[in-house]
């Protein structure tokens, strides 16, 4: 019997079965993470994924496929349900990145050489987000423009900052919306039944978490021991981003042991059709 299913899993995932598998296998995604901390999660994983280079694996090619499928979609049903809730910090942090934008294509027209030559060295920062991260869902949108705070904060960048009259100014807008904006959602998902029941986006979050649970974790940790290179650079962040979500899902489990408020005047509006996130 033992031998049959050690077949199996060769035939099914194409590669040998180290004999710590039963160990490695524990990690999970837990089934109490928010439906939009799942939905992140996915979008970082993609992200990852689409950033690296795999030796051709028709296996993992199928499986990430679907996969992806799965994230464009709950990201596009998170984004339906909680965009009315932070819909006044997204729209500010959006205008401030496009007050960014116009200050400097601006300054690159400049009659002053450093001006210009600051701010062509500001726009290759930019150009990896660039404007039309405004029309991503609302994760991606925030990772990008975290990136880009950050590497305006690198020391190299201080000097070109500097050099355009407005602009120190005009990062410190955008990086307070930013922050705005990521507070007001930590709050919305940190109240108790502040993310109601959605149906499509319970049930896709089902899907991610058994996509994940039952191929893509046990196959990674597997192509880890096995190939190791990229799949193993893959497996390390992916073991963060799952560590990371389910210690975010022990926290709400402590919370939930408290008593909580009555919060239903205090809950974002919603639309009725679009219901909330699921616990």
């Amino acid at each position: 019997m033992k031998e049959r299913r050690e077949e199996r899993r060769e035939r099914h995932y194409g590669c040998g079965w180290p004999a710590n598998y039963s160990k490695m296998k524990n990690l999970t995604l837990a089934s109490n993470c928010h439906t939009s901390e799942v939905s992140a999660v996915a979008t970082r994983l993609v992200a990852l994924y689409k950033g690296m280079e795999f030796a051709e694996d028709s296996y993992l090619t199928n499986a990430m496929t679907g996969f992806i499928s799965l994230s464009e979609r709950i990201t596009a049903a998170v984004d339906r349900s909680v965009r009315a809730a932070y819909d006044t910090e997204d729209r500010n942090r959006s205008q401030c990145l496009r007050q960014f934008h116009h200050l400097l294509v601006g300054s690159q027209s400049s009659q002053d050489a450093v001006v210009r030559d600051s701010a062509n060295a500001i726009s290759a920062v930019f150009k990896p987000c660039g404007l039309a991260v405004l029309h991503k869902g609302l994760d991606e949108k925030t990772g990008h423009i975290n990136a880009l705070l950050a590497d305006l904060d690198e020391a190299a960048m201080q000097q070109h900052v500097a050099n355009i009259s407005g602009m120190p100014g005009c990062i410190a807008q955008l990086r307070e919306a930013q922050a705005a904006f990521e507070a007001k959602r930590a709050d919305y998902q940190s109240r108790r039944g502040a993310m109601r029941s959605s149906a499509s986006a319970t049930e896709l979050k089902g899907l991610i978490r058994e996509q994940l649970n039952t191929v893509l974790i046990p196959y990674f940790q597997v192509m880890d021991s096995v190939k190791g290179g990229s799949y193993a650079e893959f497996n390390t962040t992916l073991r963060e981003v799952i560590a990371s979500a389910n210690a975010t899902a022990n926290q709400h489990r402590g919370r939930r042991q408290a008593p909580a408020p009555d919060e239903t005047q205090a809950e974002p509006r919603q639309t009725v059709e679009e219901g909330g996130l699921s616990a």
